[in-house]
């Protein structure tokens, strides 16, 4: 039987929707497999587009990962889909480091996840393709201002440059803190000469990326009783901004936490005695007078000191997360339960799904040029790493 060759652009647009195990796979079938999955960014958006699309999980990663002797330490994480109707753990995924010492996990973008290590330094890892590259400490001393007394980081896509930023965050004294990024040209960090609209800013290290821009809730008062506006910072010109925030709910927030949930703007906080947890939404962003109160739940059925509202479905299902479970909550009632009590050791879920983004080249905004070789060895870019061919 004669065998029948596929147009390239048919191939391509099903090679896009295979999982990246696969893709890993097919690498060694031929040079034209090889280079359109390693090295073709316009087929790396696509695959981006459709895993984001259809493959969309709630990954629940430890509080710290820890690795010894230089090993490759493997640590099981439960994927669960993220559908109300499925009431079990659909997947594990190993994620496997191989980085001496102990790291925390600080947000998860396009598959990639960010992360800090107890000296400081920054670490984005693909779990999937198991690239990883680290970065220098922004641990800088500024004039007046001690050593800072926690480090974090945050990665972003820029959509207008098609490139990620990597956000340093230092907090020195009580709630001062200083902002930069990195540069690839100059391989330092960059700090933000602007002055921020607000000296204090609630959970720096929970950073809320959506609209081109970081969020994070401000106040002038030292104590942070309540927010008084929601502090930006421009991804693309690295530039503060402010949104206001109506004084009457101000009022009646008890440790706000800012989230993201389905492009919207929320924030999630116990009412001021204490009896409920309300979330928050701002309808339009950017318009005050459209927040309004999505959903209220007694305290009696999230006795956790802070569940974690992670994603909002297409019928505005809000998905929460406690310590081994998550709810998912509409019009006020629970309509399912996921338990799996034996992942204590967890922290907060982030939404994940696998893609083909480098570590090594996302920040420039361009792919290195890799060589091509037979099956079985490796190619090697320009900055001397192995980039494995036929691993899986």
């Amino acid at each position: 039987m004669a065998s029948v060759d596929l147009p390239w652009d048919i191939t391509t647009e099903i090679l896009s929707r295979l999982p990246v195990k696969s893709l890993m796979r097919f690498k060694c079938v031929s040079i034209s497999f090889y280079n359109l999955i390693s090295n073709d960014p316009i087929f790396r958006k696509k695959h981006l587009y459709h895993q984001s699309k259809s493959f969309k999980k709630a990954i629940i990663v430890p509080q710290l990962f820890y690795t010894y002797d230089g090993g490759i330490s493997v640590f099981p994480c439960p994927l669960i889909s993220l559908s109300p109707k499925r009431d079990v753990i659909e997947d594990m995924i190993a994620l496997e480091l191989q980085i001496l010492g102990e790291l925390s996990v600080n947000n998860c973008c396009n598959g990639l996840f960010c992360m800090t290590m107890s000296k400081g330094d920054a670490v984005i890892w693909n779990p999937t393709t198991r690239q990883i590259r680290t970065f220098r400490s922004c641990r800088l001393s500024l004039p007046n201002l001690p050593n800072p007394r926690w480090i974090g980081y945050s990665l972003a896509h820029d959509s207008r440059s098609d490139v990620y930023k990597l956000l340093g965050l230092s907090i020195y004294g009580h709630n001062t803190y200083k902002l930069c990024f990195y540069s690839m040209e100059t391989e330092m960090w960059r700090y933000i000469e602007e002055s921020s609209p607000c000296e204090y800013v609630k959970y720096i290290g929970n950073t809320t990326i959506m609209n081109g821009a970081f969020h994070w809730l401000g106040s002038n008062e030292e104590q942070f009783r309540m927010p008084h506006v929601v502090v930006t910072l421009d991804i693309s010109d690295e530039t503060y901004g402010t949104l206001a925030l109506p004084q009457g709910i101000c009022n009646n927030l008890l440790d706000p936490i800012l989230y993201e949930l389905k492009g919207k703007l929320c924030i999630f906080s116990k009412d001021s005695k204490g009896l409920h947890w309300d979330l928050w939404v701002m309808n339009e962003y950017g318009d005050a007078d459209s927040i309004i109160k999505m959903l209220r739940m007694s305290s009696a059925e999230l006795p956790d000191k802070y569940p974690w509202p992670f994603d909002m479905l297409e019928d505005d299902t809000v998905v929460i997360y406690k310590p081994g479970h998550i709810y998912f909550y509409k019009d006020g009632k629970i309509l399912n339960v996921k338990s799996f009590s034996r992942y204590w050791f967890c922290k907060n879920p982030f939404v994940y799904f696998e893609s083909l983004v480098s570590p090594d080249t996302c920040l420039h905004g361009k792919e290195f040029n890799q060589k091509i070789v037979p099956n079985g060895f490796s190619a090697t870019n320009n900055r001397g790493k192995d980039v494995e061919t036929n691993k899986w």
